[in-house]
């Protein structure tokens, strides 16, 4: 599990899986909590798609993982690249 080095948010894991499956996306997670798919080429309404959800996600958290996520979005494609280069 290797860390999205892009950005950081607080008390939020957000990770690559290596050899992940297409899109591209990567691991948002509050252990015990949620685990959300951020599948960033994607508009904000469906960026996020829950894994696994025992306690819901705040709307700030949301908002900052859409935002950062389009905000860094040639960052996290040439990361993802970097990682699936060979697959």
């Amino acid at each position: 599990m290797a860390r999205v080095r892009c950005f950081e948010i607080a008390g939020v894991q957000c990770y690559w899986i290596s050899g992940d499956h297409d899109p591209p996306h990567f691991h948002a997670r509050r252990p015990g909590e949620w685990h959300y798919v951020v599948n960033f080429l994607q508009p904000r309404g469906r960026m996020l798609r829950v894994k696994r959800e025992v306690k819901r996600i705040a709307g700030s958290v949301r908002r900052a993982l859409c935002t950062r996520a389009e905000a860094n979005l040639d960052a996290l494609l040439d990361e993802w690249q970097r990682r699936h280069e060979g697959l």
